[in-house]
């Protein structure tokens, strides 16, 4: 009973999530470390309270984006903490993310959203020599959207959808071409797809069309699923690995990709997942 007793005083005294945010903001450096080491399932709990102290959670914010990065050992973290200088007046927020992505050297890659999604269309940015991380910080303060570090590149969508609750699946992470069994043969497949680069633009395209065109350009084989083939999709993303695009173009729509008999296979999460996939 004793025990039974100590063990309920325990808990009642530990400090939950939103105890530690505030003794963070009050400048706790024990309380700092202890979210940045809970990760990402501090972040949307820190961007609630972001207005009571914006550039200090903002910082925080982003060593816990580096810490959940993936892969944990991307460059792109280092080149987020470079010096740059940032002046936009009412831009459209995709106008925002372009110029970080063309004349920061950023690959920035939007998630799915709705105009309802935005608190604001157009954002103000001045940032004069600050980290590029600064800018993305002031687009989606304004916007109400938030950014991760997937893939090689920034992903820009609506923080649920970037960092879903504890049991949810997550949005992000690895393809299903890294969880199943692989052939020696796949392996030199996906060795080819992490050394070839590409550049996509497309706008409002079947991914059938896409997959048209990445085997004209990579001579390998992409073959979509018989629901996804259809599906329109705009996507932009310059100079990164075909890897890394594919993973992006897929889990953007909620989409997969495996290798499968030489080729390339996209489509739904579930579809790849059944037995017949080969999946782990």
């Amino acid at each position: 009973m004793m025990s039974l007793m100590l063990v309920l005083l325990i808990q009642a005294q530990e400090p939950t999530l939103e105890d530690r945010i505030a003794a963070f903001i009050k400048g706790d450096a024990a309380a700092r470390e202890s979210l940045l080491k809970h990760g990402a399932p501090a972040i949307r709990p820190l961007l609630k309270e972001r207005d009571k102290a914006p550039e200090k959670i903002e910082e925080l914010l982003f060593e816990i984006r580096a810490r959940v990065a993936h892969p944990k050992d991307t460059p792109l973290v280092e080149k987020l903490r470079k010096p740059a200088s940032v002046k936009l007046h009412k831009s459209k927020f995709e106008d925002a993310l372009g110029f970080v992505r063309e004349f920061c050297g950023v690959p920035v890659v939007v998630d799915r959203w709705e105009a309802k999604d935005l608190l604001a269309e157009e954002v103000t940015v001045e940032v004069g020599r600050e980290p590029v991380r600064r800018a993305l910080d002031l687009i989606c303060r304004q916007t109400g959207l938030d950014y991760g570090i997937f893939h090689n590149a920034v992903v820009v969508g609506k923080p649920e959808r970037l960092w879903p609750a504890e049991k949810a699946r997550a949005a992000f992470g690895p393809p299903a071409a890294e969880r199943q069994h692989k052939t020696p043969d796949d392996e030199q497949l996906l060795k080819r797809l992490r050394e070839l680069k590409v550049d996509m633009d497309f706008q409002n395209q079947p991914l059938s069309g896409v997959a048209g065109y990445l085997k004209e350009f990579t001579g390998i084989g992409v073959e979509t699923g018989e629901e996804t083939g259809a599906a329109k999709l705009t996507f932009k993303l310059r100079g990164c690995t075909l890897y890394d695009s594919l993973c992006l173009l897929t889990q953007t729509r909620d989409l997969d990709f495996m290798i499968r008999d030489g080729k390339i296979a996209i489509d739904k999460r579930e579809a790849l997942e059944k037995p017949a996939g080969k999946t782990k």
